[in-house]
C-alpha cells in the first residue's frame, strides 16, 4: 500500500552482495536497468545471501521496508569471493551518480562485506571505510 507511512515506498535499497534473484515476495520490485554487475556477467544471486538480505530489507510479507524497489548490486561471486576494493568503491560512487542525476531520491545501501580469502576483518574494515569516504 503505497499510502502507508514508513513501508519504504519511493524508496530505493540497493543490496551490495551476492546479487537478487527474482521471488514472488519482491513482485516487480527489482529494478533490473539500475542493478549492475560487478566481475560478474548478471546480478542474479548464485548463492542465496543477497536475496536472503533483500527479503529481510523489503520482502513483501516480512520485509521491513516491503514497498521499496531493490537494485542489485553482485559484488560477491559464486564462491564467496567478494569483488576487489576499487568495484566497492566503483559500486558506491554508481549509487552517488544516482542521487545525484535524480534517478532515486531516497535511498538505502545495504553492504553485507565480510573478509574474503586471507583477509581479516580489520582489513575488511579499513577497505569498507576507505570506499565510504570515496563519496
Amino acid at each position: 500500500n503505497p499510502d502507508f507511512e514508513g513501508n519504504g515506498y519511493g524508496t530505493h535499497i540497493y543490496i551490495l552482495d551476492s546479487g537478487i534473484d527474482d521471488h514472488p515476495e519482491f513482485g516487480n520490485r527489482i529494478d533490473r536497468a539500475l542493478s549492475k554487475p560487478y566481475g560478474r556477467d548478471d546480478t542474479f544471486d548464485c548463492l542465496g545471501h543477497g536475496t536472503a538480505v533483500a527479503g529481510v530489507a523489503a520482502g513483501g510479507n516480512s520485509g521491513f521496508a516491503n514497498a521499496a524497489t531493490l537494485v542489485s548490486y553482485a559484488l560477491l561471486d559464486c564462491d564467496y569471493r567478494a569483488a576487489p576494493q576499487s568495484q566497492l568503491i566503483e559500486a558506491l560512487l554508481d549509487v552517488k551518480k544516482d542521487i545525484e542525476e535524480g534517478i532515486v531520491n531516497k535511498v538505502v545501501i545495504n553492504l553485507s562485506l565480510g573478509p574474503s580469502g586471507n583477509a581479516t576483518t580489520e582489513q575488511t574494515t579499513r577497505d569498507t571505510e576507505a570506499a565510504l569516504e570515496a563519496l
